[in-house]
């Protein structure tokens, strides 16, 4: 059941979608070759993980955040340079911290790469497996597309308690 706060959000997100997707896989594939260049001389450990590898990981699975500076947000959105902070759900202690790039509303956050923060480092898990993980634990907050492409949309504090993802708008 969605949220009756996130009616108008996420009727004009999945408006923009049908209409951006092309534009957003386009974008997230630049900047998967993009990293991957980098990743080769700066952080081979990256690409050991699979974190790039199609086999391992959609696009939206992808760190692949920063592609969204290039892409035009859903209208009432602003484009943050933050981070988050991962939560073990069942401890409910922090484990990581990644800086992100996502868009917020008021205390709705929208981000195109969520399934990037779902068992990082374990390779083994096949492509879309991290999107059906988080599918699973809150079906309204993740709308799920072709081609590995995916977005999360929600209440800031949902997403924190559903799926131990704490978005937060100064990286510190």
């Amino acid at each position: 059941m969605i949220s009756p706060e996130l009616n108008w959000p996420l009727d004009a997100v999945e408006a923009w979608a049908r209409i951006n997707l092309p534009v957003v896989s386009k974008e997230l594939v630049l900047q998967r070759e993009m990293l991957i260049s980098l990743s080769r001389e700066k952080a081979p450990e990256l690409i050991d993980l699979g974190v790039f590898s199609y086999d391992h990981r959609s696009l939206s699975e992808m760190p692949l955040c920063r592609a969204l500076t290039r892409i035009r947000i859903p209208s009432g959105f602003s484009l943050v340079h933050g981070s988050v902070l991962i939560f073990e759900t069942k401890e409910n202690r922090p484990v990581r911290k990644f800086a992100h790039t996502f868009a917020m509303q008021r205390d709705t956050v929208f981000c195109l790469t969520p399934g990037q923060f779902v068992e990082f480092g374990n390779p083994l898990l096949n492509a879309g497996a991290r999107l059906k993980n988080i599918k699973e634990r809150a079906p309204h907050l993740i709308r799920l597309y072709n081609n590995g492409l995916a977005f999360l949309l929600g209440n800031i504090s949902e997403t924190r308690r559903l799926l131990g993802l704490e978005f937060n708008v100064k990286i510190n």
